[in-house]
């Protein structure tokens, strides 16, 4: 309780206060005190619309979703109650995001609202940019800037598909990451890549981001990387991996987790 009262002088005295959807509802008693007027949400489209409603604190005045109806859906543990469940998921989609939901009904009785959105990209280079442009976002226009973008030291192509038949690893029932994926031989080949743009001489730490959608994979990425590189996990995997099982610490000392 004094340690509540602690955090909530503290936050009383900022401008701005930044809260994951999870931590927002595990503080709600102590952030209803501070009574906001304005709610500002990144990346909405990846967020459950239950935890967007949450988030409605009485004292909310204005509300700023940032996002579209394209973005990847909210994730959702339950695969019986997503929309990709042809069996009866379909009642139910959850993971179908508020913008999804509001600009492409499914209903024919259902207001379709008006949008607009941005039209011009400054992040990625124009070859890589051409990916979302013939599947997403056929109007996307690329900045100036974007073009400017040097080379990547040791590659032949900015862009490029690597191929293999080599199939994933199987999970025994007692493992923590037994409902993700991973492929031993994808990892081997990361770790070879990541070491070959390291020789180049030109990459300082921070400058190389390895991105992986399954739990499984990221475990073993890490386990492997940490004996060579300097390796950075972002917050959210971190946890992520201690939900699945993983404490790194453990694995460290030579214990099972």
């Amino acid at each position: 309780m004094i340690r509540d009262e602690v955090d909530l002088r503290c936050l009383r005295s900022a401008d701005i206060i930044g809260v994951t959807t999870s931590g927002l509802a595990r503080n709600l008693d102590m952030l209803r005190y501070l009574e906001s007027k304005v709610l500002l949400c990144e990346e909405a489209g990846e967020v459950l619309e239950a935890h967007l409603l949450t988030a409605l604190l009485p004292s909310i005045q204005h509300l700023i979703l940032i996002g579209d109806h394209l973005q990847l859906r909210p994730q959702i543990q339950n695969y019986d109650l997503s929309r990709e469940n042809y069996r009866g998921g379909e009642q139910h989609a959850l993971d179908v995001s508020l913008f999804e939901r509001m600009v492409e009904p499914e209903s024919e009785t259902a207001v379709q609202l008006p949008f607009s959105t941005l039209d011009t990209q400054r992040r990625m280079h124009p070859s890589i940019a051409q990916l979302i442009r013939e599947t997403l976002y056929p109007q996307l226009k690329d900045g100036p800037n974007v073009t400017e973008y040097p080379e990547v030291e040791g590659m032949r192509r900015r862009l490029f598909w690597f191929d293999h038949r080599v199939y994933e690893a199987k999970s025994s029932e007692n493992e923590a990451v037994n409902t993700s994926r991973w492929n031993d031989y994808e990892i081997d080949m990361t770790l070879a890549l990541v070491n070959h743009l390291v020789l180049q001489g030109t990459y300082k730490t921070g400058e190389i981001a390895v991105l992986t959608p399954y739990l499984g994979q990221l475990h073993r990425f890490r386990d492997r990387l940490k004996d060579v590189f300097t390796l950075v996990v972002g917050e959210r995997d971190e946890h992520e991996l201690l939900k699945a099982g993983f404490d790194p610490k453990v694995e460290e000392s030579g214990e099972n987790p």
